[in-house]
């Protein structure tokens, strides 16, 4: 077991790579008693494989992932790193804010505590304006305004 920052380092780009495609492999990068706060959760979810029984189906979702802050602090085994994380899902853009907390063990670095929240609404994409701002998908709720808001893609 090397005691270097390099391993944390492919520790942590490896479990970005991973969510970012999307593999369940990203699973692995947490220590099995891990405790996960979730975005919209009210209490912890306590272990790897009660997370990855409720969030396995949303990370096979296909996305595009870019770390746009990451600060990292390792001390002996245990390392703690934020990241501000830019994630495009489903044409909807989200910055989220990371915490995690690392302990190194003999199979390597695992997360052994999560904690995750917006950091800025989600907001959509160009190619999801474009598209509620195209003429087929506005409705019009009434004929007698018709004023159309291209701002959220409905006539009133």
């Amino acid at each position: 077991m090397a005691n270097d920052a390099g391993d944390f380092e492919r520790a942590i780009d490896g479990y970005n790579g991973a969510y970012d495609k999307g593999s369940a492999e990203w699973f692995s990068y947490f220590a099995a008693d891990a405790t996960v706060f979730p975005i919209d959760g009210t209490s912890p979810i306590k272990g790897r494989d009660a997370y990855a029984e409720q969030f396995r189906d949303l990370l096979s979702e296909q996305r595009s992932v870019d770390v746009l802050q990451q600060d990292v602090q390792v001390s002996g085994d245990t390392a703690v790193a934020m990241q501000l994380v830019q994630v495009t899902q489903s044409d909807i853009v989200t910055i989220f804010r990371e915490s995690t907390i690392w302990r190194r063990g003999d199979d390597g670095w695992a997360i052994i505590h999560l904690d995750t929240s917006r950091a800025a609404p989600p907001i959509p994409t160009a190619n999801a304006l474009e598209a509620m701002r195209a003429p087929e998908n506005i409705r019009v709720l009434s004929t007698r305004l018709a004023t159309a808001s291209s701002q959220v893609g409905v006539a009133q």
